[in-house]
């Protein structure tokens, strides 16, 4: 059996067979810097937590399989409730956590790479265009970045994939390398 199948179906019996850890929590804190601060959130499980001077606070079980959920009205942030205290900021939806190697931090650091390879990417592009607008050849320079772009990502998922066996990270990335890998037709 291939491969790849092999760690769907095992990621995919992780993720349906998510029972929250019923000995770990998540504490979770949250601010709120804009004009619209509501009285209340929901936490996953829509758990009602009140809102007070801009910040909320709560507590539930720990659960690495899936995201949960924020409920803000008009707005969700999604995060991995991995046992750690994360810090939520509603308006930027960035979620920080107290452990530096938990699933949150782990996820937080492959989505950041791999933004920053976007990024890259698109400034080198946006320097060969201006290169070809002035009259130069740049083909091969651009078929060099887009292998190099291509090899950088699926190394960026493949990373993660073996650092998340587990979790919801290692799901996402298996999803990413997937739709990354360059679709070869059947023989």
């Amino acid at each position: 059996m291939n491969k790849t199948i092999v760690a769907v179906f095992a990621l995919g019996a992780a993720l349906f067979s998510c029972s929250p850890e019923k000995d770990r929590t998540t504490r979770i804190s949250g601010t709120f810097s804009g004009d619209n601060v509501p009285d209340s959130v929901e936490i996953q499980y829509w758990i009602p937590i009140p809102v007070v001077d801009r910040r909320f606070e709560g507590e539930i079980p720990s659960c690495v399989t899936q995201f949960a959920e924020v409920f803000v009205p008009g707005d969700i942030v999604k995060f991995i409730a991995d046992g750690s205290t994360l810090t939520i900021d509603i308006e930027t939806h960035q979620v920080s956590s107290s452990d530096t190697e938990g699933v949150q931090s782990r996820y937080n650091a492959w989505y950041q790479e791999w933004i920053d390879l976007e990024h890259e990417t698109v400034s080198k592009n946006y320097a060969l265009k201006d290169r070809a607008e002035a009259g130069e050849d740049i083909r091969d320079e651009t078929q060099a970045l887009e292998e190099e772009y291509h090899q950088k990502l699926v190394a960026i998922h493949r990373n993660a994939i073996r650092q998340n066996p587990d979790n919801i990270v290692g799901a996402f990335a298996l999803s990413a390398l997937e739709s990354s890998e360059p679709k070869v037709a059947p023989r």
